[in-house]
Order: C-alpha cells, then structure tokens, then sequence
C-alpha cells in the first residue's frame, strides 16, 4: 500500500463543511458567502482570487488580522506538505506490504 495525495476536487460546500471549521476562530466567517461567491478548491488556492482585498469587501472581514490568517492559511494549502503525488503513507517502507482481496468489501 502506497498513500499519495490525489488533486483537490473541492466544491464551495467542501470548503465550507471541511476547510473553514479548521480556521481556528474563523469559521464563523460568512460560510453563506463562501458558497454565493462559489469559493471552491480552486479559487481558494488561488492568489490573484483570494486577495486580502477580496477577503475583505466581498467577504466582510474588517479585522486585518483575520483577514491575513484565513489568506495564509489557504496559501498554505499550496505548500510541499500538500503536493498533489506526494507520499503520506506506505506499508512497503516498513516491510510489510498491505494486502487485501480485491472487492470482497475487506481488508486484511
């Protein structure tokens, strides 16, 4: 078993039920907004989108510090850590390869 990290397929509701919660103290900002200005995956990693300045009018943070907290943190989503391909997870670096029959519904 090999663990690697597939491409962001995020929709606005994705950002909203699983990006946004994680934004310590944020998460309370305008999810109805993310939604109507249709904040997905892309335009969330998007710099020449997801501005300070568009965080700021379109989304209603007045408070400059949250504004640069919820801009870095979806920049941060760019960052090696989150590569598409990179590798979170294998059995065969430790030596024990996970096996499991194929579409029985079980893993050994």
């Amino acid at each position: 078993y090999v663990g690697t990290l597939a491409p962001r397929s995020w929709s606005a509701q994705d950002v909203v039920a699983a990006w946004l919660p994680e934004q310590q103290g944020l998460d309370a900002l305008a999810p109805k907004l993310f939604v109507e200005f249709a904040i997905d995956g892309d335009k969330l990693t998007d710099e020449k989108f997801f501005t300070e300045q568009f965080v700021t009018t379109a989304l209603a943070v007045d408070n400059k510090i949250k504004c640069k907290k919820l801009c870095m943190a979806a920049r941060n989503l760019n960052k090696e850590p989150y590569a598409v391909g990179r590798e979170f997870d294998s059995s065969e670096k430790l030596g024990k390869p996970f096996a499991f029959p194929l579409g029985k519904g079980k893993a050994k």
